[in-house]
């Protein structure tokens, strides 16, 4: 093996590719677009725009906000007793 490769392995690797599907009207895609430049020297990074609701409405699903809660609050998480509110 030359001096080359041993002395600098990493630069020498091809680098993964990752795709990356962004909401951008997702409030957390501020925060991680603000910290993707810290992946740039090990993954070559593909960003899509996409929407999420529009992919849940294609598959034909609810969105998180669009289920009805079940009513029932387990007691254990507010008081840290067993038992169940109906």
């Amino acid at each position: 093996m030359s001096d080359k490769l041993s002395q600098r392995p990493d630069e020498t690797r091809a680098k993964s590719i990752a795709k990356l599907y962004v909401d951008p009207i997702s409030p957390y895609a501020y925060f991680y677009l603000k910290q993707i430049d810290r992946l740039d020297d090990l993954l070559d990074i593909r960003i899509t725009p996409i929407l999420f609701g529009a992919v849940l409405a294609h598959w034909g699903q609810l969105g998180p906000a669009e289920i009805e809660p079940s009513g029932v609050i387990p007691i254990s998480i507010a008081s840290g007793s067993p038992g169940v509110l109906a």
